[in-house]
């Protein structure tokens, strides 16, 4: 049994990263039914066969982390991104005990190590083989970065720092086989270069503190070793990035570095330990910090050469000379980082104590925005969690983390050669770390990593035996053990009906897409809402076909089934700019304007940096102007009150003195603004306020709309300077244009 779960949990880790990084749930539901399935298997084992889980009474915390996103399912801003986090967490917490309890048969046990390393040297070579042309995956380089299959640089970055920072550690292990030291050494060079050529401007910051501390944590002949390997590898890495970057050299040459690289490492290993190279003067008592106290005067000047561009400085590929050149706290994508940061915060106040569910902060983020800036991510992990799960969650995700991290510790205290536990221990720090200015915990990923370190770290026990984290009897606690995966089944059960009827959607949903005929899409799209009736991206893509079978034939009547759907949406997800938007245009399209106003206005308010919502609004708001004369001027001021908010947004950025790259959304006055605000004065009998409102915008003056208001609000005041803009009447456009505007 032990066995068998083990093969299904090692080939989902070797084979989902190749998922992007297990970051979009509808890719991911099948891996998550398998985790889960093979829980629910292990459960009834328990239950019915053999009671032998009761190991895992140590460590059924992590139990605690599903249920804290149940907590917010209720209040929800997305039940779809709620529910779906639910089912990924009952997935990795899921992992993480199937893999703990595997762990206890020593003959698995072996095989962690090896198979992490294997999964991140495939993830290495993959990149490699990429670059050189072998295979295509899509945004695996992303502006000449290295994105890998997480298609994100930073990610990417961070997860070569662990691997390589493991792996580095581990050649410091003591009698090890020379089949083992070949795994270890071999993937350093494919792990840095990767690194390298990802250039996160984070990372190479983290990478060095990371390096330093697992130097403090090993004794003094290991701090020398690990020396001795990081300047082999480092020096490897470089000679092999100018070759292939600057000589473009090819695979064999490569391989003959990596190899070169491996070589050497294995022959320092040899050297140290078979013919006890002397190194008695670092030995002596006290002399354990030395080292570390050399290195961090080795960094102060190295940091010194950076910052003034020496002989280091010069030495580095010209891309990474240019990111370190860029690391600033006062870069931009440092302090649109610190607004996200404050924003969050913000918006935590609202939900203080269980969230706003999973994806709370993609669906309701514009709503505290300061800046009009696109991000669907925080780029922090732990603020993540705290919008997600409220303080409530927050907790428990420390209690539960705090808890594990403290075994582990117990681990590294306990063990005699610490080459392996300070590995751990420095690849979780690593992945902790960033999470503080990425979002690496949204990938699937990396968060199957996390509970693979974990559980490598966790010292190797009979944990039957070991004492439970409650205080209880040993009848007591199998009784606890019991009842508390008795409770979890139910939720395994949920899960797996939830990921199989989301896994069935998903397919449904590209078999619709993928068809070319509007009824079978039809057909198969409501299939898939069957299956998964929260998602409102199906409702959105159904209300397309709708639309588009009306528009084809004008006979079909889909009215009812659109205001349905239309309506369900908002229920749904009823802080959600895009929802809103898009239920409006479904009532535009179908003559219902009132209800699409009264959606569009929902918008706005949620959402005040759209310059499409703005001119949505206004359109329509004019347009209830021509088609009922008697409202011509309500409509038209109702019109004014959207001009007026979106100056009084444009102003309040504005005043925050930021440059273009604050402002991703590309928030500001557009044209067909302009002309709905001035077409708004001039129904209004204010022609003055439109030639004042078009000098202001005098970059919009070759609008041909904007330019036919101006000429009839010019005449309209008696100003010769009409003629400027008829273009000495040779417009025959312009001319239909303003007689068009007259007539209103």
């Amino acid at each position: 049994m032990q066995w068998f779960i083990f093969i299904f949990l090692a080939i989902i880790f070797i084979v989902t990263p190749y998922q992007r990084g297990l970051y979009f749930t509808a890719e991911s539901y099948g891996t998550y039914f398998i985790i889960i399935s093979l829980m629910l298997l292990l459960i009834v084992r328990h239950l019915l066969i053999k009671k032998e889980t009761y190991s895992l009474k140590t460590v059924l915390l992590v139990l605690l982390l599903p249920i804290s996103y149940l907590l917010s399912l209720p209040v929800a801003e997305s039940p779809m991104g709620a529910m779906d986090s639910v089912i990924k967490w009952l997935a990795y917490s899921s992992f993480f005990l199937l893999l703990y309890w595997v762990s206890f048969k020593p003959a698995v046990r072996k095989w962690l190590s090896p198979i992490f390393i294997l999964t991140g040297t495939l993830i290495s070579l993959f990149m490699l083989m990429v670059y050189w042309g072998t295979y295509d995956y899509h945004d695996a380089v992303l502006n000449s970065r290295f994105a890998g299959v997480f298609q994100y640089p930073n990610t990417f970055a961070m997860v070569m720092a662990v691997y390589y920072l493991f792996c580095l550690l581990l050649m410091t292990k003591k009698g090890s086989s020379i089949l083992s030291y070949l795994v270890y050494a071999i993937p350093l060079i494919p792990f840095f270069i990767c690194f390298i050529q990802a250039s996160s401007r984070g990372m190479i910051l983290i990478l060095p503190l990371l390096w330093f501390i697992g130097l403090v944590m090993l004794s003094v002949k290991r701090q020398i070793e690990y020396i001795t390997y990081t300047i082999i590898t480092v020096g490897c890495s470089l000679l092999l990035n100018y070759l292939l970057f600057s000589k473009n050299v090819g695979v064999a040459a490569s391989i003959a570095v990596i190899l070169l690289s491996a070589a050497l490492n294995i022959g320092m290993k040899y050297l140290f330990y078979r013919k006890n190279l002397q190194i008695n003067f670092f030995t002596r008592k006290g002399m354990q910090f030395v080292l570390p106290a050399t290195a961090i005067i080795f960094s102060v000047a190295a940091m010194l050469d950076l910052r003034y561009k020496g002989l280091l400085y010069r030495v580095l590929p010209d891309h990474l000379q240019d990111r370190i050149s860029e690391i600033s706290l006062q870069a931009g994508t440092a302090q649109e980082r610190f607004i996200f940061f404050r924003d969050a915060l913000r918006m935590s106040k609202d939900s203080p104590f269980i969230g706003f569910g999973g994806e709370g902060w993609a669906t309701v983020y514009s709503m505290y925005q300061q800046t009009p800036y696109l991000s669907n991510k925080v780029h922090n992990g732990y603020l993540e969690w705290l919008l997600d799960t409220g303080w409530v969650g927050f907790i428990i995700f420390f209690i539960v983390f705090g808890y594990l991290l403290h075994k582990v510790f117990q681990g590294y205290k306990q063990a005699q050669d610490k080459s392996m536990s300070t590995a751990v221990v420095i690849a979780l720090l690593t992945i902790a770390v960033h999470s503080f200015i990425d979002f690496n915990f949204s990938f699937g990923t990396v968060w199957l990593m996390v509970m693979w370190l974990l559980v490598m770290g966790i010292p190797e026990q009979d944990g039957s035996h070991e004492k439970s984290f409650f205080r209880m009897s040993e009848v007591n606690q199998k009784r606890m053990v019991t009842i508390t995966l008795s409770i979890f089944a139910i939720l395994v059960v949920v899960g797996i009906i939830s990921s199989f009827r989301y896994m069935q959607a998903v397919q449904y949903a590209d078999e619709a897409r993928q068809t070319t005929d509007s009824i079978e899409k039809i057909s198969v799209f409501e299939k898939a809402i069957d299956y998964h009736p929260k998602n409102v991206t199906y409702q959105m893509n159904l209300s397309d076909f709708y639309l588009h079978r009306m528009r084809e034939n004008p006979e079909l009547d889909y009215r009812k089934e659109l205001e349905d759907m239309a309506a369900d949406m908002v229920q749904l997800e009823p802080h959600h700019s895009i929802v809103l938007q898009k239920a409006a245009g479904i009532q535009a399209q179908l003559g219902n304007k009132k209800e699409a106003l009264a959606l569009l206005d929902k918008a706005l308010e949620v959402d005040h940096y759209n310059t499409q919502l703005y001119e949505q609004s206004m359109k329509l708001k004019l347009e209830m102007a021509r088609m009922v004369p008697d409202q011509k001027q309500q409509w038209a001021k109702a019109a004014l009150v959207d001009y007026q908010q979106f100056s009084q947004w444009e102003a309040a950025f504005q005043q925050q003195d930021l440059s273009k790259e604050y402002n991703s959304r590309d928030f500001g006055i557009t044209s067909p603004i302009a002309y709905y605000t001035g077409l708004s004065y001039y129904l209004l009998g204010q022609p003055e306020k439109v030639v004042e409102l078009y000098s202001r915008y005098n970059h919009l003056k070759d609008d041909s709309k904007i330019k036919a208001l101006m000429i009839l609000a010019l005449k309209s005041i008696d100003d010769d300077q009409h003629h400027l803009y008829s273009l000495e009447g040779n417009d025959r456009a312009l001319k239909e244009t303003v007689e068009q505007l007259r007539g209103l």
